[in-house]
């Protein structure tokens, strides 16, 4: 690549990171808060992954967003012993989920349980690379 290309390329990085970091900081969460997720994109994210009709689509929203406002109570309560929590939260999810696959097909809910069982291992990997750094 010729010098002018890459100090072209350069300005642009530049130009386009300057812009970035202009944004208002305010519309960016601190570090390590939680940002909840619009129930609407989730939705969404779920139609583009299922290949959900619009029928399953509009079932889903009211579970997603009946969830998010499960896990919102279950955060705000700082009185709650982390046991009770964590089983609180995983009693929520298995109840999300079974409501989710009542309105998926039998395709859906495979590619449904791939995407999961995805997220867990990324999850696990995750765990395991901060815990090895953390063992440093």
């Amino acid at each position: 690549m010729s010098r002018p290309l890459i100090f072209i390329a350069l300005l642009g990085f530049g130009l386009v990171s300057v812009q970035a970091m202009a944004q208002d900081a305010s519309t960016t969460p601190p570090a390590g808060a939680r940002v909840e997720k619009d129930p609407q994109r989730q939705v969404r994210h779920l139609s583009r992954l299922l290949d959900l009709s619009p029928q399953q689509a509009a079932a889903l929203a009211p579970v997603i967003a009946q969830r998010q406002q499960q896990l919102a109570q279950l955060r705000q309560d700082p009185s709650m012993d982390k046991r009770v929590r964590r089983d609180r939260l995983r009693s929520i999810q298995r109840d999300t989920d079974a409501q989710i696959q009542s309105v998926l097909t039998d395709s859906q809910k495979q590619k449904y349980a791939q995407w999961k069982q995805q997220l867990q291992e990324r999850r696990q990997q995750k765990r395991q690379g901060s815990s090895a750094a953390d063992g440093e």
